[in-house]
């Protein structure tokens, strides 16, 4: 015999629309509940994607500051010092030498006279005109700032800001360049983190990682599937900013946010897996064996009260199965709570 007609077959009719009712009610409640976590999930999501974005935006932010902050220097230097024209390395060495010693984060400057020589604060010579970003400079005479390079010599990560120097009649007079060292960047990545799973990273025009917890110097397509990188193709190379979803080869799928630095072009991602605060399809899970948990527990026990000729008063079986139902279900809702 069936639950529902063991119910309907109880003698006391006060039993019978008691339970009628509590069908009825319970109805409306579950759907409700169910709109409500839905609701509950896009809200998350969205307030999600808002805190990454901004996130990305500040330390996007912070990070043009440090870098327009060293360009400015330089610039206010040269506008100050008219010998950074004449093209004499003994006239313009001693006032770099001086910027260097007031700059902790400068590792050391560097003068690049019209013919491609160059000759740093350290006195080290070399002949500059093998190197593209000096060939670069003498045609479009515009600031550039490096990707996060190892120097050889040194052995040290460093960025190289080079300041073309034009005088009244827009010839090339020459570079200053800036060789510094990137732990205001790296100090900047760090400190701002998204949830347990979060982190930054920078990633240059030409696909590589310029600063990732695992992935430094590293290619973006030797560690990302077909599908991974047709999206930011479509997206992050071709847009200042925006909002990925994206699955990593070993099937983690991640959110990031990115922003364009305007001083570099990098990107800065402000990235985290997308599973670990998005928690509306886990309450969901809870909250449906939570209800079907209650059901069953009030089921089970009205079958046993109802078909057990010792019971007591059927007038007592809400209250009793109430008390039942709720020393049943209270694991599950220690569960759902935690």
């Amino acid at each position: 015999m069936s639950v529902l007609r063991t119910l309907l077959g109880a003698k006391s009719l006060k039993v019978k629309m008691t339970l009628l009712l509590l069908a009825v009610s319970l109805v409306p409640l579950l759907i409700s509940m169910l709109i409500l976590t839905s609701q509950s999930s896009s809200v998350v999501e969205s307030d999600t994607k808002n805190q990454q974005m901004h996130l990305a935006e500040l330390s996007t932010s912070e990070i043009n500051a440090w870098l327009n902050s060293k360009i400015a220097s330089i610039q206010s230097v040269v506008k100050a010092h008219p010998e950074f024209l004449n093209g004499k390395s003994n006239t313009i060495l001693p006032v770099l030498k001086i910027m260097a010693e007031s700059d902790p984060e400068v590792y050391r400057f560097a003068y690049i006279d019209p013919q491609g020589m160059s000759i740093d604060t350290a006195g080290e010579k070399l002949d500059a005109n093998k190197f593209d970003n000096f060939k670069k400079a003498t045609v479009d005479k515009k600031v550039s700032v490096s990707e996060i390079i190892k120097e050889e010599s040194s052995g040290k990560n460093i960025i190289i800001i080079d300041v073309p120097l034009v005088d009244s009649k827009g010839d090339f007079r020459g570079i200053v360049q800036s060789f510094l060292f990137p732990e205001q960047i790296l100090s900047i990545i760090n400190h701002i983190k998204f949830g347990e799973t979060g982190y930054g990273y920078l990633l240059s025009p030409s696909g590589t990682y310029l600063v990732h917890p695992k992935k430094t110097g590293q290619k973006l397509e030797e560690s990302s599937t077909a599908e991974k990188m047709a999206l930011y193709k479509n997206t992050v190379f071709k847009d200042q900013s925006g909002y990925i979803l994206y699955t990593e080869p070993d099937g983690t799928l991640k959110s990031a946010a990115y922003q364009t630095i305007e001083a570099t072009g990098w990107k800065y991602f402000d990235c985290r897996a997308f599973g670990s605060i998005q928690t509306g399809d886990s309450f969901k899970e809870k909250f449906s064996g939570y209800a079907s948990c209650f059901c069953a527990g009030c089921h089970c026990y009205s079958y046993d009260r109802l078909t057990d000729d010792d019971s007591p008063n059927h007038d007592n079986f809400i209250p009793h199965a109430a008390s039942r139902a709720g020393r049943f279900i209270r694991p599950f809702e220690d569960a759902w709570r935690g």
